[in-house]
C-alpha cells in the first residue's frame, strides 16, 4: 500500500510470489495521489482473488 504522495518504484525487478496466495483485498494499491510503478517487471508465482 502507498498512500499520502508516496511513490513506490519497482521498475525491472522480478516479483515472486511464494506459495498459493489468496489475496482478498489486493497485492497492491495506492491512494491519496500516490504513484505506483512497475514498468517492465516480471511477476512469477501464483495467486487467487478478484481482478
Amino acid at each position: 500500500m502507498c498512500w499520502g504522495q508516496g511513490v513506490f518504484d519497482c521498475r525491472n525487478k522480478t516479483i515472486t510470489v511464494n506459495g498459493t496466495r489468496a489475496f482478498s483485498w489486493a497485492f497492491a494499491a495506492a491512494s491519496e495521489c500516490s504513484l505506483m510503478m512497475f514498468n517492465t517487471s516480471t511477476f512469477s508465482g501464483s495467486a487467487t482473488g478478484k481482478r
